[in-house]
Order: structure tokens, then sequence, then C-alpha cells
């Protein structure tokens, strides 16, 4: 038996994984994409970034593989059937849930571990689903796009304050001659 923490924490593998075994691939297809024969269809999976380690979280981290792994097989797989899978590896946006659920700091203090110093929006996230799902892209498949602000590249500001200035700019790379003084003086 599961508990409820373990079921929310593995629904989308444990979903995939039943619906592969209890209808087998033709039937996936329809009830995943639910398309008339031979017309082709999208299939658009959103899970969230990071894809580094975060402590605690190893079966999140494992569910999250496991679907990406599956979109970018099943897209060559479904190919034939014109069907195009890909997956948004999302961030940290700014939605109800987030703003309310979390106290006020931690929602504060969120942004500034993103590069580009904010959280996503709602409308970004609908907006590249909706091009996803457009005819502009329909040779993109099996990709996993990661819309996150940069973080899971860089976790926090940039330049992170030991390589800054006391304005906060990055400092600057100098050559330096043989005996150790800077060139160009």
């Amino acid at each position: 038996t599961f508990d409820e923490d373990h079921l929310v924490a593995n629904a989308p593998l444990l979903l995939v994984a039943t619906l592969a075994r209890r209808l087998g691939i033709g039937a996936l297809v329809n009830a995943m994409v639910k398309i008339p024969s031979g017309r082709g269809g999208r299939v658009i999976s959103v899970t969230i970034s990071p894809h580094n380690g975060m402590p605690g979280m190893a079966h999140s981290g494992a569910a999250r593989a496991a679907v990406e792994s599956m979109m970018r097989t099943l897209s060559i797989e479904w190919a034939r059937f014109g069907i195009v899978l890909n997956s948004i590896a999302a961030g940290q946006f700014a939605t109800e849930t987030l703003l309310t659920k979390y106290p006020q700091e931690i929602v504060e203090r969120l942004a500034e571990t993103i590069p580009l110093g904010r959280l996503g929006t709602e409308q970004e996230l609908a907006s590249l689903v909706l091009y996803l799902a457009s005819p502009g892209a329909a040779f993109i498949s099996g990709s996993v796009i990661t819309m996150d602000g940069a973080r899971d590249n860089w976790l926090g500001g940039w330049p992170p304050a030991q390589a800054a200035d006391d304005e906060g700019r990055p400092l600057s790379e100098r050559r330096r001659s043989e005996r150790g003084g800077a060139e160009g003086r």
C-alpha cells in the first residue's frame, strides 16, 4: 500500500506505468493523445526543474527522469504515427500556490536563486505550451525544454559575490606577465 505522500510524489510515474501495463502501447497512444488514426498529434508533459540533485527529493528526481526518458523514447516510437512528444521542465513560477503556501521570506529569497532574478509567470509557461502545440513546433520532438531562468545552470545571481567588485559587476580578467605584474600598465 502507498501512503498519500508516496502517491503524490510518484503519481506521474505510476500513471504512465499503469497505463502502459494495462493498456499496451497501442491503447496508450489512444488514451494519452485521443487523436483520429493517421492524423498525428502532440503530447506535452510538464515536469519540474531542477535536473541536479535535491536533497530529500530522490523519489521526485527519479519520477521526473522517468517521465522525460519516456517522452524521448516514445518520440521515436510514435513518430511513425505523426505524434510529436516534448517535455517542459518548469522552474519556479509565481503561481497562486507558491505565493500563498510558503512564507513570504521563502518566496522572496527564491527569486534570488534564479540568475534572471525573478520567478516565471504562468503566462510564460502557457506561451511555451502553446508554441509546442503549434505548427511552428512540428519538427521539435523528443526534447526536454528547461524553463527556469537559467537556474539549472547556476544556482543564484550572477556574478557571485566572491567574483564581483564592490558595485556587483563581474571582476575582469587581466593577463599577467611572467614576472607577476599586470600587462599593459
